[in-house]
């Protein structure tokens, strides 16, 4: 959102629905239409006790039941307000694991905030294969990410499975040193993609982890392929020693089912 979207007076507020729609806003006509125009947007950032930055406002979203029904209330505070160091604390910090959140991923990609500056930025993005209980092993991953950062370099928890980590550091050999012994102990224990690059330029971060995590993506999605592959032929094997029964009702049954099976599997390995 531009800047000049919001009301500029303290204590703005709106009330939501669960689908982005506004119920009570305090706020003019002009920002009032803004808003319903990024509807969409704004119903993806609806969730309890979540806190958005956009621009010079901090806004706290908190869900409200009345009439049995749920609806989001959003709270606009001003940066420079009396209440806006904690919040700021807050806003750039993922709940779970302490590290960044993607409020500060959005920020450096605006070119808003950006790491300290140096003549070499190295950058690891990992993508925790959706397979893995994430609550079970999420510590263990933030203090595998953590152990070997210093105060100068940047890990952010993006999305709920992506990692994003920045070491703005001239010794591109030591960089590469420490992302290699996260990556090294990351694929000891789970199953990953991780993509490491470089760049002189802070400006080309985010085209870069565009490039890495399309990459790391279709190489996920050809694994999958290959797998599925793999387990239609299997089945295949079998559908060819089911000829040998000689009960015909078992063997048109065993086929049948066996045939479900491999489309049901061709469906989701193609499937975008």
């Amino acid at each position: 959102m531009d800047k000049y979207t919001l009301s500029k007076k303290e204590g703005t507020f709106i009330i939501f629905d669960t689908e982005g729609r506004l119920q009570y806003p305090n706020i003019d006509d002009k920002n009032l239409k803004y808003i319903e125009r990024n509807r969409q947007q704004i119903k993806k950032e609806l969730v309890d006790n979540n806190i958005v930055i956009i621009k010079n406002y901090i806004i706290k979203i908190e869900s409200l039941d009345l009439d049995f029904r749920k609806y989001f209330f959003a709270n606009f505070y001003s940066i420079k307000s009396s209440n806006s160091n904690e919040l700021i604390s807050m806003a750039y910090t993922d709940k779970v694991t302490g590290l960044y959140n993607k409020n500060l991923w959005n920020k450096i990609k605006q070119n808003i905030m950006s790491p300290i500056k140096t003549d070499m930025y190295s950058m690891m993005t990992i993508s925790i294969n959706p397979s893995i209980e994430l609550e079970k092993n999420i510590n263990n991953i933030t203090n595998i990410i953590k152990d070997k950062l210093s105060l100068v370099d940047i890990a952010i928890r993006s999305e709920k499975n992506e990692f994003i980590i920045i070491l703005p550091n001239n010794n591109i050999e030591k960089s590469k040193d420490i992302l290699h012994s996260i990556e090294n102990k990351l694929k000891e224990k789970f199953n990953i993609k991780i993509k490491i690059s470089h760049t002189k330029n802070k400006e080309e971060l985010q085209e870069i982890h565009e490039k890495d995590i399309k990459k790391i993506n279709n190489d996920r999605k050809n694994n999958q392929i290959d797998y599925f592959k793999n387990i239609e032929i299997k089945l295949s094997n079998i559908a060819n020693i089911v000829e040998n029964i000689e009960d015909v009702n078992v063997k048109s049954n065993i086929k049948k089912e066996l045939v479900d099976i491999i489309n049901l599997i061709s469906e989701k390995s193609y499937k975008n």
